[in-house]
């Protein structure tokens, strides 16, 4: 640009001012001209490479960013909607599958004791133990607070309901150390465990397995099953 610049000053003064016929002055008034055309051309070249990177890196954050929508950045684990699409899936292929919840009891105690943070890593931690136990096809998801559910493909109830033993026996066996009481340990965490099969809208279905564990809580009230 100062190229171009000092070419069209030199243009202009050449308009009014009369200046002496020797070529080097005729090469000076011309060659600025290419040169910064030359340097603007490589400029824009460099320019466009860098935007092409700058683009190609912006693609995959936004992919980056749309995938971990479906994510809980507490559990890592898969978000409910993601669920749901799942279970409108299997319901439009006519596949077979069966859901189950989990729920942690007390845990709303646990965090008015120990404080959220300390609840956001028990919650990791029960998320670990619950991932270790269930099968490669089975998709596990955080419903809400403390509850989980999964879904478990081509699996009648009598089966779902021996694999969320074998989870809830494995929850039950935690031992959960308490980074702000002097290495107090949560012990023996009760949960409380159902199964579904696939049959209505995946909304309605999820809220209303919640709701009939709420039912079957209240009717318990602390006893384990």
């Amino acid at each position: 640009m100062s190229s171009f610049s000092c070419t069209a000053t030199l243009d202009l003064l050449d308009e009014w001012l009369k200046q002496p016929s020797q070529l080097w002055l005729t090469w000076f008034e011309s060659l600025p001209a290419p040169f910064g055309m030359s340097l603007t051309s490589t400029g824009l070249y460099y320019w466009h490479q860098e935007q092409f990177v700058l683009n190609r890196q912006l693609r995959r954050r936004e992919a980056h960013l749309r995938e971990h929508e479906k994510v809980c950045p507490v559990t890592g684990l898969y978000r409910i909607n993601y669920l749901h699409s799942l279970i409108q899936q299997r319901q439009s292929e006519q596949q077979a599958a069966t859901l189950g919840i989990i729920d942690i009891r007390d845990f709303a105690k646990f965090n008015a004791q120990f404080g959220f943070s300390e609840g956001d890593r028990l919650l990791r931690e029960i998320s670990d133990l619950l991932v270790m136990n269930c099968r490669l096809n089975d998709v596990l998801c955080r419903y809400a607070g403390d509850c989980f559910i999964v879904l478990m493909p081509n699996t009648s109830q009598s089966q779902a309901k021996e694999l969320l033993a074998q989870m809830k026996a494995a929850l039950n066996h935690c031992a959960f150390k308490v980074a702000k009481s002097k290495g107090a340990q949560f012990q023996h965490i009760l949960t409380a465990t159902m199964a579904m099969n696939l049959a209505q809208d995946p909304v309605q279905q999820t809220s209303q397995l919640h709701q009939q564990l709420q039912k079957e809580k209240a009717l318990v009230g602390a006893a384990v099953y």
